[in-house]
């Protein structure tokens, strides 16, 4: 079953993780897979158009998983053909080539763990 279905046009692109789920905690628009892999969580928000995905890597323990050096999810489609692009985002066309979806490219970043006393922005 697809993490998420986006559907446009009467065409229809899906997500899905490479393993089965655990049942997701809600709050508003999020959804969260705990434990995905060891210390790793999966967010899943849902946007006007369209989502993200953000994986939570909880500590230097889960951060040093060879797991996370390359996540690979799945794509199921119906009415579009779907290409990596060249900035490795990607784009999905119809049979006339109409760009129908496209998505920003993958990227990661750290958040800094603030000292005690100092907030989070404080630190970065």
């Amino acid at each position: 079953t697809p993490l998420v279905n986006l559907a446009s046009q009467g065409r229809r692109i899906g997500l899905t993780w490479p393993e089965s789920l655990p049942v997701p905690t809600l709050s508003g628009n999020t959804a969260t897979y705990a434990e995905v892999l060891p210390g790793v969580d999966l967010q899943v928000t849902a946007e006007v158009d369209g989502y993200r995905e953000v994986l939570v890597v909880k500590d230097r323990a889960a951060a040093s998983n060879p797991a996370l050096h390359q996540i690979r999810f799945g794509l199921v489609t119906d009415g579009v053909s779907a290409a990596v692009r060249e900035d490795g985002g990607l784009v999905a066309n119809d049979e006339t080539g109409e760009v129908i979806f496209a998505g920003d490219p993958p990227m990661m970043w750290d958040t800094p763990v603030a000292p005690a006393g100092m907030s989070a922005a404080e630190a970065a």
